[in-house]
């Protein structure tokens, strides 16, 4: 299974991006804003290829398998200087610490960042979509495309 992760929005402290499936569009991500330099909890994470794989342990496993009867949640492996990097529910930054929030909708908030809604539906398909993909014994990836950094304050005119 091979999922792509292409930024539609950036500001200051939050992404907005589009996940597709296989190459069809599934779902929109929220994440943390972009930072030149990792600020912990508070920056998203890079560009790349990373493979998923199930994660059987910690505080959103145990909630998950208990409240939707999940037997692991995505984590992406091997994200250059971070460490736990998760797929899971949240419709703000504020639930988020570098990790992945899968959303059906997006847009602003009043706060200026990106805001999602029925998170934890879609969620649920983007899981059952990944648990049937390794119960046929398959891969999965994410690959995860950003926009080049504009500097706001360059004269376009």
């Amino acid at each position: 299974m091979i999922l792509f992760l292409e930024e539609i929005g950036t500001t200051a402290n939050s992404t907005a991006s589009h996940l597709f499936v296989d190459n069809k569009p599934f779902c929109f991500v929220i994440e943390d804003g972009h930072r030149d330099q990792k600020i912990a909890g508070e920056t998203r994470i890079p560009a790349g290829k990373y493979q998923i794989v199930p994660r059987r342990e910690g505080k959103f496993y145990e909630q998950y398998k208990r409240q939707h009867g999940h037997n692991f949640v995505p984590h992406l492996l091997n994200v250059p200087n971070f460490g736990l990097i998760l797929i899971h529910i949240g419709n703000t930054i504020k639930d988020t610490r570098g990790c992945l929030l899968a959303n059906r909708f997006v847009g602003l908030g009043t706060d200026g960042n990106y805001l999602g809604s029925d998170s934890t539906s879609i969620y649920k398909l983007l899981y059952s979509l990944m648990a049937k993909a390794l119960a046929r014994n398959e891969e999965i990836w994410i690959e995860i495309q950003r926009r080049e950094i504009v500097n706001e304050n360059e004269n376009f005119g």
